[in-house]
């Protein structure tokens, strides 16, 4: 945290973690961790939030294409129905 040199025993260490700019050192760094973790909590929640709309427009889309696989399917069943009975017609024309 503080960038000076100290000698390596207790009453140096304890002489520097006792002093004001050391305590301010802590208190900024201390701050700079929690804007630091609210930036992350915030990215993350941004994140989280485009993949729940990415997930929401996929699901739209995808219940799209079904819906129109469906009508498609309709579709082509009717017209076989008619083309079933046009053909039983001419059938019963010829016979």
């Amino acid at each position: 945290m503080c960038k000076i040199y100290i000698s390596n025993n207790p009453s140096s260490i304890r002489n520097h973690e006792l002093g004001t700019r050391h305590k301010e050192n802590v208190t900024k760094r201390l701050a700079t961790m929690r804007k630091e973790n609210a930036a992350k909590d915030k990215e993350h929640k941004e994140t989280a939030n485009a993949l729940v709309q990415i997930e929401a427009v996929r699901l739209f889309f995808l219940i799209k294409h079904v819906i129109l696989s469906v009508k498609v399917h309709r579709f082509i069943c009717i017209s076989l129905e008619r083309l079933l009975e046009n053909l039983n017609v001419l059938l019963m024309n010829i016979i």
